[in-house]
């Protein structure tokens, strides 16, 4: 696509950090490679998932990792290219201005590293939506993070993402006028950060990149070795 050509609807953004630098709080359960091929898995169940999402008029994936760069090509998904690799806020940030000033109508930021997304789900989101200007929060599994923001226009509200972004974006919203909508959903809610996110994303016997490719590493049998070495470190 011609950068320089205009855009439309409401576009997808997963910004995407380096794979060698990704998900190192899993270390304790996968080793280095294995931790290079997870988001790779991961980011795939993510651009499928959007590729088929009706709302969505295009796909802009904002990263300096090559891998991530051929794999959105597959998906017909459009490449926004960073020298190196930013902070989330930072490149979600540029492609809401990217997408604005190419006329886009608004943009829902998804992260590469939540495989149970569906398309249906993302859909429903946007269906929720009000009409510009406004905002919608999908809150982490937690409640305090966001794992997915959509705004029209794009860039109505600066990014927030970190700790107790979800009361951040919220804030953010409330400061310029706007009432939040929130969306709970169980795709989106789940990323996989930690240790324990890992049986909890199995235990969803998902018919996903990420499932077939733990499952295939058996990183389900790891847990019990995990497990007592994290019961000998806290006694």
């Amino acid at each position: 696509m011609n950068q320089n050509e205009p855009l439309f609807g409401i576009w997808a953004v997963v910004p995407v950090k380096r794979f060698d630098l990704a998900k190192q709080r899993l270390s304790p359960v996968l080793n280095t490679r294995e931790r290079q091929q997870l988001p790779y898995a991961m980011l795939g169940d993510v651009l499928d998932a959007l590729s088929k999402a009706s709302n969505i008029a295009g796909t802009l994936v904002v990263t300096c990792e090559r891998d991530a760069m051929e794999l959105a090509k597959t998906f017909d998904a459009e490449v926004l290219s960073e020298t190196t690799s930013c902070g989330l806020c930072e490149a979600v940030a540029t492609a809401g201005r990217y997408l604005d000033a190419r006329g886009c109508a608004g943009m829902i930021s998804i992260p590469g590293d939540v495989p149970l997304v569906c398309a249906e789900e993302i859909d429903r989101i946007i269906f929720n939506h009000g009409a510009a200007p406004a905002v919608t929060v999908i809150p982490a599994w937690d409640g305090g993070g966001t794992n997915a923001l959509l705004c029209t226009p794009a860039d109505v509200i600066t990014p927030q993402f970190g700790e107790n972004s979800f009361s951040a974006h919220k804030s953010a919203a409330i400061h310029m006028g706007l009432a939040p909508t929130v969306v709970p959903s169980l795709g989106l809610a789940l990323d996989l950060d930690t240790p324990d996110d890992l049986p909890a994303f199995m235990e969803w016997n998902s018919d996903t990149r990420t499932a077939r490719y733990l499952a295939n590493i058996g990183v389900l049998e790891r847990f019990d070795e995990y497990a007592h070495m994290s019961e000998l470190r806290s006694g």
